[in-house]
């Protein structure tokens, strides 16, 4: 057996812990605490601030004749501005000679709950994350988990314009006007 061990009832343990000692380890479990969660941040959803833009433009033949691609900065958090596409399409129209007019737009946007992911990756059950988009209208953009937001896009698809003589002529052709005459003798008129 051991002996009992005295305790002094005037220690104050208060009193023998430094100032320093003290702060330090009350922010010590904060300061792992953030450590931690860092590590877990690029799992988190978090708003959109730019976006990536793929041009596709396509010729009479419906085949792809260019692709090109640039990174915008939104005027606002998770949203294009009609403006901004606006000045993006307008200055997109035009390759050379050849000039294209705004065919459709497609968003890709990857908007899995962090909850989720484990499924998303697993099976294809999940919710569609490509979607056609109005270009006359601001388009919004899901937030999105920080890790995926470099898949986020928006696909514009530019149809080439016929402006060869071939099909300015098909359009004349088409507005022909004929002559209609009618017959002295008969009471009915001639259909075209």
């Amino acid at each position: 057996m051991s002996d009992p061990v005295d305790i002094d009832s005037d220690f104050d343990i208060d009193k023998e812990i430094d100032d320093d000692d003290d702060i330090s380890l009350q922010t010590d479990w904060l300061h792992e605490l953030e450590v931690h969660n860092n590590d877990y941040n690029s799992f988190y959803k978090d708003d959109i601030f730019s976006i990536k833009i793929s041009k596709v433009y396509i010729n009479d033949d419906k085949n792809i004749q260019h692709v090109s691609s640039e990174n915008i900065e939104l005027d606002e958090k998770n949203v294009i501005t009609y403006k901004q596409l606006a000045h993006i399409i307008n200055n997109s129209n035009h390759i050379g000679k050849n000039k294209y007019r705004l065919f459709r737009s497609y968003l890709y946007n990857i908007d899995t709950d962090p909850e989720d992911l484990n499924k998303f990756i697993k099976s294809n059950t999940f919710s569609p994350l490509i979607r056609e988009v109005n270009v006359n209208e601001n388009i919004h953009i899901r937030p999105t988990i920080a890790q995926f937001q470099k898949l986020n896009v928006l696909y514009i698809i530019f149809r080439e314009v016929d402006t060869s003589l071939k099909g300015i002529s098909k359009k004349k052709a088409t507005r022909k006007m004929k002559r209609v005459s009618f017959s002295s003798n008969s009471k009915t008129r001639k259909q075209l």
